[in-house]
């Protein structure tokens, strides 16, 4: 909108301002909106990156078990050779395939998505909606 200064008087001025604040709230409204969308993906995210540290934590914590629990068994078998005892080799030998059956199953029922899963494979987050510009 372009106002020849020659001619302006006060109530064109008040239109023209009233036409323009009519417009700016209407853009401000819109930036608004978008703003409260950025905030909600931005919390839907941190709530996600808390998760994923929540369960890189549980891994780190599996994974320093399996590795004692290697440790140990093959410890034991170093020890069953030594000291040439078939009924500890045996022993041991089953405690390796209990402890691997019981591993395996573990993680297969905790593998989203993989037959026996107890969890669900996970759905994509839905994208909002995009926001009317006036």
């Amino acid at each position: 909108m372009t106002v020849d200064k020659s001619t302006i008087d006060r109530s064109d001025l008040v239109s023209w301002l009233q036409q323009w604040f009519t417009v700016l709230n209407k853009q401000l409204a819109s930036i608004s909106v978008k703003l409260d969308l950025l905030i909600a993906k931005e919390t839907r995210d941190m709530a996600t990156l808390d998760d994923i540290h929540a369960d890189v934590a549980a891994q780190t914590t599996v994974v320093s078990s399996v590795t004692t629990l290697l440790q140990q068994l093959g410890q034991q078998l170093k020890d069953a050779i030594a000291a040439n005892d078939p009924a500890a080799l045996q022993e041991l030998a089953d405690q390796i395939v209990a402890n691997s059956n019981a591993l395996a199953n573990a993680v297969a029922a905790n593998t989203p998505g993989t037959p026996g899963s107890t969890q669900p494979a996970p759905t994509p987050a839905p994208e909002p909606a995009p926001a009317s510009t006036p």
